[in-house]
């Protein structure tokens, strides 16, 4: 029993050094946003104190138990490489940072106009609008958390104040309010219902326009009057019912406001109407359309294999449409791949997409953003999140998106000024990029001459 109980111990100690090895290859993963230090401290502590009992088990086994004595070495060895891969990580993050920070302003500034960014503390805000280092900042559930409206609004000004000056372009206040379950400012901004199921109750006859437009114009004042002048939707995702029960982030037929791709087209547009009415731009997501896909790319790489031909009659029809309405929408870009566009590189940094599809074959000049690069799919991708950077802004996006982990800015904007260095960066679709930036004034007052897509064409399917 004794002999028994010490290998069970020495395995126990094997299996935590194991998967003490299996959490250092991937130390700077977006997963440990918002507790990498405790999770730093912890799992250096574990590590010694494994060697510590590994190596005070051996010395109690007897010289003849080779091959526990034997074990009790290989599991120390494993967690002092477990130390030495975090270390290391850690070690290549903080060099990036510094490489980061000390670079030419001049530069560091051009490309950080291509950047918004969340941000878990005030120390990493300052040390980047000191810089001018980002075009503007991502404002979520965790930055307010048990504020009030009078608060926040000051924690935005003070936002505002950090990239202060005289930029060419506006300072950009971002957020997630769609309503529903993703409503990032709510509380202390009411909640409400998905658009969705307001459109699909609505009564006989009360005209799409009107309730999607109210709609926006109640969520365009409220975040209005917090300083935000930029926000994250509508989802003009066509409603396919696609279900996924490991699907816990995206859930795209709780989000979409109809399974229609014109009720869809319509109410985003009176939509964008209403939170332009009070100088707020919104976004249309997610482009090329995930209605229809079943992977979710906040956790692995998905594929959206339909033509070209069904996904223009379809998922294409808001975008398009919308894509030239005043003021003009943002465009997110999802990190899914179009395998009939591109099988080999996800929307949001392929070149055949934003190019030759967006750019030239649609005549799109407006904004073109990422969505997050924290995304597993292009974080586990070869090159990650700094290869995604270079990628994107040479196919020709604008905005690069980093909400979820603020600490993945360094590593992307090391690889920018890397790929600048060594002239990989395309300059002539960062000039371009740069003038549609420029031009990306605030919106002020009630917008005129609103945009609402034309009667149904005979391509599109009645609604289901």
């Amino acid at each position: 029993m004794k002999t028994l109980g010490i290998y069970a111990v020495t395995s126990a100690l094997l299996l935590l050094a194991l998967a003490l090895d299996y959490v250092a290859l991937d130390w700077r993963s977006p997963d440990f946003s918002g507790y990498r230090t405790l999770a730093l401290v912890v799992s250096v502590t574990i590590a010694l104190l494994i060697v510590v009992f590994a190596m005070l088990l051996r010395r109690r086994m007897q010289p003849g138990r080779k091959g526990a004595r034997a074990l009790t070495v290989v599991t120390a060895v494993l967690a002092l490489v477990a130390v030495g891969q975090v270390l290391v990580a850690e070690g290549r993050f903080q060099w990036m940072r510094y490489t980061v920070l000390n670079a030419d302003p001049d530069t560091l500034e051009r490309l950080g106009q291509h950047f918004i960014v969340g941000y878990r503390d005030r120390d990493f805000v300052a040390t980047l609008g000191q810089r001018r280092a980002v075009a503007g900042f991502f404002i979520t559930h965790h930055n307010v958390r048990g504020m009030d409206e009078l608060a926040i609004g000051e924690e935005v000004r003070w936002l505002r104040s950090r990239l202060a000056g005289e930029p060419e372009s506006p300072v950009w206040i971002a957020t997630d309010q769609e309503g529903g379950v993703v409503s990032r400012l709510s509380p202390p901004l009411p909640h409400q219902p998905p658009l969705g199921e307001q459109l699909a109750q609505r009564a006989a006859g009360a005209p799409i326009e009107s309730v999607s437009r109210t709609y926006g114009r109640e969520q365009g004042e409220g975040l209005s009057s917090l300083g935000v002048n930029l926000n994250f939707s509508p989802v003009v995702d066509i409603d396919h019912e696609v279900q996924n029960p490991a699907d816990r982030f995206t859930r795209i037929s709780t989000r979409a406001l109809s399974d229609d791709p014109v009720v869809v087209a319509t109410a985003a547009g009176a939509y964008c109407q209403g939170l332009a009415d009070f100088g707020v731009r919104c976004t249309l997501k997610h482009f090329p359309g995930i209605g229809r896909v079943f992977n979710d790319t906040h956790v692995e790489q998905a594929v959206l294999s339909a033509s070209p031909e069904q996904l223009r009659e379809t998922d294409w029809l808001p975008f398009r449409q919308l894509a030239g309405s005043r003021p003009a929408p943002w465009i997110m870009l999802s990190h899914v791949m179009v395998s009939q566009v591109d099988p080999d590189q996800p929307a949001s940094t392929s070149d055949a997409v934003v190019q030759d599809l967006l750019r030239e074959q649609w005549g799109f000049d407006g904004v073109l953003i990422t969505d997050d690069l924290c995304m597993r799919a292009i974080h586990d991708a070869p090159g990650g999140v700094g290869q995604a950077a270079v990628d994107a802004l040479n196919a020709g996006v604008d905005i690069l998106l980093i909400s979820y982990d603020p600490d993945q800015y360094y590593p992307a904007m090391y690889a920018l000024l890397l790929a600048q260095r060594d002239g990989r960066l395309n300059n002539e679709r960062l000039r371009q990029s740069g003038r549609r930036l420029s031009s990306q004034d605030t919106i002020s007052g009630p917008s005129e001459g609103t945009v609402f897509p034309p009667e149904r064409p005979e391509a599109i399917p009645p609604s289901r």
